[in-house]
């Protein structure tokens, strides 16, 4: 029930919602063409690459690790997992993209790796264990975590690892998106944040970012995604607003 929800509230359903609203009412001409013409301006402004970009940009404003800092784990949230035709199992681009980061960081500071990863989906394998074996990371510096259904588990169960292990700051890394929710479900842990955005190589010109596109259209479906996330952290209890700055 909860996705579909979310896929009701999140674009582009309702400007297609919209957008037959005013098919809806042709016959008052005005109030239709309000209608669509809305629809129609809100979906072209979201495919920008530029709105997107600002859209993301306030929630990947966090605290970055910076060369020489101490902090006692580096910890990977995975990104999901799909099966080939074949019957296995992969982790996805994304995760990837944060796992070798966070290998390199890991090996860079000699400090433990946290995969952190369930299987919210109920699928038969974890995420972590997944990305675990198709990055082959080494098992001496590597703590499976493979409960977590979330964010806020991460954070918790993350909370319970450094506690075992005594740490008290981890390097996160993540994409740019989900930094900020992740960072402060940390905090509300009591950890202290270092942030590491992976990011994929930029492919396209600058001139693109004006240019509208359907992957722009997702990225913006994602941010807002994350913002209504952390409205429900916070109304939840989960964060306060100060886990936030």
């Amino acid at each position: 029930m909860r996705y579909i929800l979310e896929d009701l509230i999140m674009i582009p359903t309702p400007f297609v919602l919209l957008l037959l609203a005013g098919i809806i009412v042709w016959k008052r001409r005005r109030l239709s063409f309000v209608l669509i013409g809305s629809a129609t301006a809100l979906m072209a402004i979201c495919s920008f690459p530029v709105t997107s970009m600002m859209l993301t940009y306030p929630l990947s404003v966090e605290e970055n690790f910076v060369s020489g800092q101490k902090v006692d784990a580096v910890l990977i949230p995975t990104a999901g997992i799909f099966r080939d035709a074949t019957g296995r199992w992969w982790s996805t681009n994304t995760g990837v993209i944060r796992g070798a980061r966070a290998s390199q960081l890991g090996q860079e500071l000699d400090v433990p790796l946290i995969v952190s990863g369930g299987s919210p989906w109920s699928e038969p394998v974890s995420e972590a264990k997944i990305l675990f074996e198709q990055l082959d990371l080494d098992q001496g510096q590597v703590i499976l975590e493979e409960e977590s259904a979330n964010t806020w588990d991460t954070a918790r169960a993350v909370s319970r690892i450094m506690g075992e292990i005594g740490g008290a700051r981890v390097a996160l890394v993540t994409s740019p998106i989900h930094l900020k929710r992740t960072a402060a479900s940390l905090r509300a842990q009591g950890l202290g944040v270092s942030v590491v955005a992976s990011i994929a190589p930029e492919k396209k010109r600058p001139a693109y970012r004006w240019v509208p596109s359907a992957s722009a259209l997702g990225r913006s479906r994602s941010a807002l995604r994350e913002y209504a996330a952390i409205l429900y952290y916070l109304m939840r209890g989960y964060i306060k607003i100060s886990d936030l700055v």
